[in-house]
């Protein structure tokens, strides 16, 4: 999805991210790299919401870490 999208060919990004989410929907670079794609597509809207997605998965993952944290 990287290299397609670093070769300004957002339809392959979209696709690979689309099937690589099948099998891990929870991985923040992937989520931010699919809000890039549609942002060079124009589509702000579907953008932001990949750019917030990514970041709830890291402030989960901070809560977490957190909480492990805590615990200590």
């Amino acid at each position: 999805a990287y290299t397609a999208y670093c070769t300004g060919e957002m339809l392959d990004a979209f696709q690979a991210l689309m099937k690589y989410f099948q099998f891990c929907d929870n991985d923040a670079s992937a989520w931010n790299l699919l809000g890039l794609v549609f942002e060079c597509q124009k589509k702000y809207l579907e953008a932001e919401r990949a750019f917030q997605k990514c970041l709830d998965i890291l402030t989960n993952n901070l809560s977490q870490d957190h909480t492990k944290n805590k615990d200590k």
